[in-house]
C-alpha cells in the first residue's frame, strides 16, 4: 500500500480540558462562568452524578443548556454524541461539559461489579474481561468527545493518595483525578482546584504554556475563558481541527488472539454461556488449540 501524508497545520485544536478538584472548590461554577464567554456560542451541559447546575443560571451572561439523558451509560453517551453533532461555527464554537468524569468511571465500574456479583464463578470479583469492557466504554466517550471541534471541559473529583514506590507506600501523598486510568492523558490541558478558588495549571499540551511533569503553575482569578486567550484560542485563525488517530482493533485480530478467547473462557459462569463462547469463536475463525481450551473449561462445570 502506498503511504499517505500530510503537512502539519501548525495550529492546535479547542482543548479537551479536564478541572479537577476538592469538594466544593468551584470546579462546575468556573463552567458556568465560560458559558458567558463571547468566544462560545452554546453551552451543553451534561451531568453525570451530580446536581444539574440549574442554580448557576442566576449568573450574570451564563448561557447553558441541559441535556437531559436517563442516566445509563447508552443514554449518556448518546448524549455527548448529540452533543457533538449539533452544527458550530468555527469563529464561535459550542462548548461540552461533562460533570463529571469520575462518576462515568464510577458508574461503569459498578456495571462490571454487577456483572460480577450474578456470576456463578469467581462471584464477585471483576475479571480482567470486564475490566477491559468497562474501559472500552470510557473509551467510546472520549473519541466522541475528540470529534467536537471545540472546547470541551470535564471536571473530576481530587483525591489525596499513597505515593506508591517499587510497588511499595510510602509516607508522601498526592493529588490524583478520580476516573479512568487514561483520564490524564485523554486531555491537554489539566487544572487543579486544592482550594476554593485556588487554581493550578498541572499539566498542557502546547508551545506557548509548556508545564514541566510534576510542576504546579498557579493562575490568580482563574476564569476558563483566560486561559483559552493565554493558549491562543481567542482568535478563530489560531486553531484548527482536532486530527486524531484513533485505533481500530479488527475483528480478525481477535480471532487469532488467544488470551481474548481465553480470558472469556475463564469468565463463563455457565456450560450454557461456554458454549455459545465456542459457537462465536468457531465462527470467527479461533485455532483448534484455542477451541479445546474453551471447551476444557467446561469441566470446571462437571461437564464433559
Amino acid at each position: 500500500m502506498a503511504i499517505q501524508t500530510r503537512q502539519p497545520t501548525g495550529k492546535p485544536p479547542w482543548p479537551i480540558m479536564l478541572i479537577a478538584g476538592i469538594e466544593k472548590a468551584g470546579k462546575s461554577y468556573s463552567c458556568a462562568v465560560a458559558s458567558s464567554s463571547q468566544l462560545i456560542d452554546r453551552t451543553f451541559w451534561i451531568s453525570i452524578g451530580e446536581d444539574d447546575p440549574d442554580e448557576y443560571g442566576q449568573l450574570p451572561g451564563a448561557r447553558f443548556e441541559i441535556v437531559v439523558h436517563d442516566g445509563s451509560y447508552k443514554s449518556i453517551l448518546g448524549a455527548v454524541q448529540a452533543a457533538v453533532a449539533e452544527p458550530s461555527n468555527p469563529a464561535r464554537p459550542n462548548m461540552i461539559v461533562i460533570d463529571s468524569a469520575s462518576m462515568i468511571w464510577e458508574l461503569l465500574t459498578e456495571e462490571a461489579q454487577r456483572v460480577a456479583d450474578a456470576r456463578q464463578f469467581n462471584t464477585g470479583q471483576i475479571t480482567m474481561e470486564l475490566w477491559n469492557k468497562a474501559g472500552n466504554k470510557w473509551k467510546r466517550v472520549i473519541e466522541a468527545l475528540r470529534a467536537h471541534n471545540g472546547p470541551v471541559v470535564l471536571t473530576a473529583r481530587l483525591n489525596e493518595v499513597t505515593v506508591i514506590v517499587n510497588g511499595k507506600p510510602t509516607k508522601e501523598k498526592t493529588w490524583k483525578p478520580q476516573g479512568h486510568k487514561t483520564l490524564p492523558f485523554d486531555v491537554g490541558v489539566i487544572v487543579e482546584f486544592l482550594a476554593r478558588g485556588r487554581a493550578e495549571v498541572t499539566g498542557a499540551r502546547s508551545l506557548r504554556h509548556d508545564i514541566p511533569l510534576g510542576e504546579r503553575r498557579p493562575i490568580e482569578n482563574f476564569t476558563l475563558e483566560d486561559l483559552w486567550v493565554k493558549f491562543g484560542f481567542a482568535e478563530p485563525q489560531n486553531v484548527a481541527p482536532r486530527q486524531h488517530s484513533a485505533t481500530a482493533p479488527t475483528e480478525a485480530s481477535e480471532a487469532n488472539d488467544p488470551d481474548h478467547w481465553l480470558n472469556r473462557a475463564n469468565s463463563a459462569s455457565s456450560v450454557d454461556e461456554l458454549r455459545a463462547l465456542y459457537g462465536e469463536a468457531q465462527a470467527a475463525g479461533a485455532t483448534g488449540d484455542v477451541l479445546q481450551s474453551i471447551q476444557g473449561q467446561s469441566a470446571r462445570f462437571g461437564a464433559n
